[in-house]
Formats: C-alpha cells, structure tokens, sequence
C-alpha cells in the first residue's frame, strides 16, 4: 500500500498530471542552481495552474516536503546526467508510485484498462485520468522503467476537450500542448528585457539534439562562473 502523499494542508496530492514537459523543462532549469525550499516565488515564469501542478507534482514524488523543503533525491536528480539520472529517478519513481510496484499489477503485462483502474483507486477521474497516465508512462520512459508496449494513456473524453482536438502527438508521446518553455515570451518580446540567464534557459528544449543542448549548458556555466568571479 502506497503512502499517503500529503499536501501542506493536510489533503492528498494525486498522481501527477501536469504537461510532463513543463516538469522536465523546470528539472532542466535548476541546473543552475536549487534552492532550500522550491514556493511559489521562484516559480514566477509559470502560470498559477502550473505553479499548483508542480509543487503537487513535486511533493508527490516526494522531491520536496510538504512545506517545500527540498529532498535529497531532487538533489540528486538535478546534478546527475545520463545513466545516474536515469538510475536515480527510477528510484523516485518507483517510491512515489509504490500503488503501482507495490502491488499485483505486472505493468510488463498490464492492459491500458488496468493501469487506468489502478490510477482510478488514487482518486483521479475523467480526463485527469488520462493525464495523469501520460505523465507517468513519459516519466518511465526517461527512467528506464519497461512497461509493457501496451500501455497508453486513455483517450481524451468527448465534451470537454474540444479545443483540443487540435493537438497532434509528437515522436515523444507527447502533445502539443506539453510543448511548454520554461519560459514564455515578456509581453513585449525583447530580448534585451530578459537576463542571460532567462534568455538561454528559454531557449532550452527537450526537442534539442545532445549537442545543442550541451552547448546552451557551457554558456549557462561560464555565465555562473563570470557572475561569482565578480562577487567581492
């Protein structure tokens, strides 16, 4: 049996079912730094939606404390890279989703309706259902997890997702909508408004090849180390 995922209020967090980019892009983000304690204050680039959707995500991961406090496996997640990543965030997922591993269900085996069933159990329903699948099957992926080649997340409910139709799935598994920067646009578009920082960080996307990105990453470093070479 799974424990129990509290909020700083006392209320269960549901699996997640934030865009599953969003959370990748923030985790790619903090490689510049991470703080004690993950709020609100520092997640200003994002919309309240999406503020709610990863502080919940991140407490049900158990990344951070219910009051915020960031964990060592967040850690952890941030500075690894490669197979150390993967390795480490199977671990946190496996701990987090321990409704899943811990249970009678093979996910090597398992029919979309199962997994369905099983997320249905945590208190999800309708079309969270099917995001809250979505993420966790990208986030297997990432980790290495094998699922079997079966599992998808539901089809999106008829009457309340119209606007979405639009939305075409990537290579990735991902819609379009799940496209989401770390940054958006300031409202006037300059980029002379933004920080270094912001700016490179803005650019990053998961769609980048190896290359591209490492490279966004040595100027992101070589800015850090310019700005605490300056510090008296």
């Amino acid at each position: 049996m799974a424990k129990e995922h509290d909020t700083e209020n006392g209320k269960r967090d549901l699996p997640p079912y934030i865009a599953y980019r969003s959370f990748r892009n923030w985790l790619a983000s903090r490689k510049i730094g991470l703080p004690d304690k993950v709020d609100r204050s520092i997640l200003g680039n994002l919309s309240g939606v999406v503020q709610s959707q990863l502080l919940s995500t991140l407490r049900f991961l158990r990344l951070i404390s219910p009051e915020g406090s960031t964990s060592e496996e967040l850690q952890r997640l941030v500075r690894s890279e490669g197979a150390e990543h993967q390795k480490v965030f199977s671990e946190v997922l496996r701990t987090a989703y321990g409704f899943l591993f811990s249970s009678d269900l093979n996910l090597l085996r398992a029919t979309p309706a199962q997994l369905a069933e099983a997320f249905g159990k945590q208190g999800v329903s309708g079309d969270t259902t099917r995001k809250a699948v979505l993420f966790f099957l990208l986030a297997a992926k990432d980790a290495g997890i094998q699922v079997s080649p079966d599992l998808r997340a539901p089809k999106a409910m008829r009457g309340t997702t119209q606007r979405k139709r639009t939305s075409r799935p990537n290579a990735s598994g991902d819609s379009e909508e799940d496209k989401v920067r770390v940054e958006p646009p300031t409202p006037r578009g300059s980029i002379a408004e933004k920080s270094p920082y912001d700016f490179l960080i803005g650019i990053l996307d998961v769609s980048m090849e190896k290359e591209e990105q490492e490279a966004v990453w040595t100027l992101i470093r070589y800015l850090k180390r310019r700005e605490t070479a300056s510090q008296p």
